[in-house]
């Protein structure tokens, strides 16, 4: 199966926020549903592999644990709801960092940029962006390489229609290059736009198929 949680808890001071006792996800676009604070982030910052957890999560059969980090970041990029990068950095440097670590193509990631229209501003230090230039630098890292998982926290807020046309144009284009999706949204996908396999409900502590 291409990811699976068993036995999930995540909490914060001894308080659990998040409790999954299976979750089984097969290949495609997943949309998870929740209002915000119901712990979609949290979640995604797990498989991420940015936080840590209890219990067991794999994705292409590989672990998501200490033995196997590297192997297993290699496979998921995440782009974050509300990125949050040094002021001194440049978006240039956030972009080349992370194609770096990809050993990703150069040509890809020019293209990206110029997909996003950010070429005016992404070698200006991080401390003159908006909240829009900041959530396309964190969109463009998210689909630099050819990860198995995309997880995308919120994509839609904070950027325009011309932005959020191209996001799904990319979601597709990339599932069809053998991608998977899973996206975060307290607001419904455009379905015209975009095919889900499933939708997920994170609530109350837990994360239900709908």
């Amino acid at each position: 199966m291409f990811f699976t949680v068993r036995n999930f808890q995540k909490s914060y001071n001894n308080h659990p926020v998040l409790t999954i006792s299976e979750l089984i996800v097969p290949e495609g676009i997943h949309w998870f549903e929740g209002a915000n604070g119901s712990g979609k982030s949290t979640f995604f910052r797990t498989i991420a592999g940015i936080i840590p957890f209890a219990g067991e999560m794999h994705l292409c059969n590989l672990q998501n644990n200490e033995a196997n980090a590297v192997l297993y970041r290699r496979l998921v990029n995440y782009a974050y709801a509300e990125p949050k990068y040094p002021d001194y950095l440049s978006g240039a440097d956030i972009i080349n960092f992370v194609n770096e670590a990809r050993g990703s193509d150069k040509d890809q990631v020019n293209e990206l940029v110029e997909r996003f229209g950010v070429e005016d501003f992404y070698k200006n230090a991080i401390q003159t962006y908006s909240s829009g230039m900041l959530k396309k630098i964190s969109l463009i890292t998210a689909f630099i390489g050819k990860p198995k998982l995309i997880l995308l926290d919120e994509p839609f807020t904070t950027i325009d229609t011309q932005t959020s046309d191209m996001v799904y144009q990319l979601i597709n284009q990339y599932h069809e290059n053998g991608s998977s999706f899973f996206i975060a949204s307290h607001q419904p996908l455009d379905n015209a736009k975009v095919t889900t396999n499933s939708r997920f409900t994170v609530a109350d502590g837990k994360i239900t198929l709908a």
